[in-house]
């Protein structure tokens, strides 16, 4: 059973009705204690919110808008335009719904060699500092 199915059958019973039969329920009974009922909307309502991320968990990844489906010659055409102006990664993947492997992917096979980003790396950084401060003592 999906939250979906449960939180309607809840919504159902909430509003007087069996949700087998969908036939009103009679005047008197649980379902009509005002305390019962308060539970089965404060129920309902509950299971309408999305799901609560608990501390330490990552939160569903929701796939990009064109995942899975075909590239097409005109996809393909546009992407090698952008690509020309503009060789983010994330910018081409955000502008054609797709996640950025499919763009690196994509760019391979359309023969495009894609460019590094440009980020010191630590080692890099080391030696442009080291450089800067000019030799050591024991250099001297």
């Amino acid at each position: 059973m999906t939250t979906e199915e449960a939180r309607a059958i809840l919504a159902t019973i909430a509003d007087g009705f069996d949700p087998r039969t969908g036939e009103a329920f009679p005047r008197d009974g649980l379902w009509s204690d005002p305390a019962v009922l308060r539970a089965l909307f404060a129920a309902v309502k509950a299971l309408e919110r999305p799901p609560r991320v608990l501390p330490g968990e990552r939160p569903p990844r929701v796939p990009p808008g064109n995942a899975g489906v075909p590239w097409t010659p005109a996809e393909d055409e546009a992407l090698r335009r952008e690509y020309a102006s503009e060789r983010n990664i994330l910018t081409l993947a955000r502008s054609h719904g797709r996640s950025r492997g499919a763009i690196a992917a994509r760019l391979d096979r359309l023969g495009l060699p894609q460019v590094p980003p440009a980020a010191p790396t630590i080692a890099t950084s080391r030696l442009d500092r080291s450089a800067a401060a000019g030799p050591s003592e024991d250099e001297t």
